[in-house]
């Protein structure tokens, strides 16, 4: 499944305002609402059992504080399972799912390898190193 936003990626500000939890508590209700419908749904969860996960990886410069190039790795990598976070300084590593029968672990672990190596040279090139 592609990502059609990034969660976050507007934020500027760090202090939020009454007004903004009501909003914020409206939306998440919208979206609970939402996954309620597909949890109904009579062929959810039909198939082979499968999982994914994600890894939240930080970018810190030589010093090692954080820096904020997030957006620059992920346009580098092009790939829509590297996306930026919340901060302009984390990427999330999503995996597409796995069979969970066999060796799910070990797929996901070579996806995950993969991309991350990925992430570590664009950030190399900036400077920068990644942080679990």
């Amino acid at each position: 499944m592609q990502r059609t936003s990034n969660v976050g990626i507007n934020t500027k500000s760090d202090h939020y305002s009454e007004a903004d939890h009501v909003r914020f508590k409206e939306r998440l209700d919208v979206g609970l609402r939402a996954l309620a419908q597909v949890l109904k749904q009579p062929d959810f969860g039909a198939g082979p059992a499968s999982i994914g996960a994600e890894l939240e990886l930080g970018i810190v410069d030589a010093a090692g504080r954080a820096f904020p190039i997030a957006t620059d790795i992920v346009h580098a990598a092009g790939d829509p399972e590297i996306t930026p976070e919340m901060g302009k300084f984390d990427i999330e590593l999503s995996t597409p799912p796995v069979l969970l029968a066999g060796q799910p672990f070990s797929a996901l672990r070579a996806a995950m390898g993969e991309r991350v190596h990925e992430i570590e040279r664009h950030a190399e090139a900036r400077h920068a190193r990644v942080v679990p």
